[in-house]
């Protein structure tokens, strides 16, 4: 059997439900923290930032910092910068990540300047008609469209 290199850990679901820890969770982490494996959470949420969600998890136990927490938005993030450097990014999504887009440059919605990419995390009341009439506009005169991940809503 090889040797175990790395631990990933979805969060949501699996450590916690509800961001209540689910039983046995925080021992669970706790014992690969103390078998000194390199640990990551994972999670496919948009709405939070890393920061967020690690003091969110360590207020419940959870042995966590920002640093092991890989986000969809971080992920996107560096998916723009090595593939869109310097790409202007329009960004239609609920919560306050921007901390996690840093090296990104962000137009302001309703901002007519033109964008590159129109960046989409979850729904929320962000997504109004007007929202999408201004993507839509900006798709139309080539922005690409990135999505942080394939959720349905």
């Amino acid at each position: 059997m090889r040797r175990i290199r790395a631990v990933l850990v979805d969060s949501d679901g699996v450590l916690t439900v509800s961001w209540k820890p689910l039983p046995g969770a925080v021992e669970a982490l706790r014992r690969l923290r103390a078998a000194a494996f390199p640990l990551a959470l994972v999670t496919n949420t948009t709405s939070r930032s890393r920061a967020s969600i690690a003091s969110a998890l360590a207020e419940t136990g959870f042995p966590v910092t920002a640093d092991d927490i890989l986000t969809a938005p971080v992920i996107a993030a560096a998916y723009l910068q090595d593939h869109y450097p310097g790409a202007r990014c329009l960004l239609l999504n609920s919560g306050d990540i921007g901390e996690d887009l840093a090296g990104l440059t962000l137009a302001r919605q309703g901002d007519a300047g033109p964008v590159d990419i129109v960046l989409v995390g979850g729904a929320g009341p962000e997504f109004s008609y007007q929202a999408f009439n201004q993507v839509f506009g900006h798709l139309q005169s080539g922005a690409r469209l990135v999505a942080m991940h394939r959720g349905l809503y």
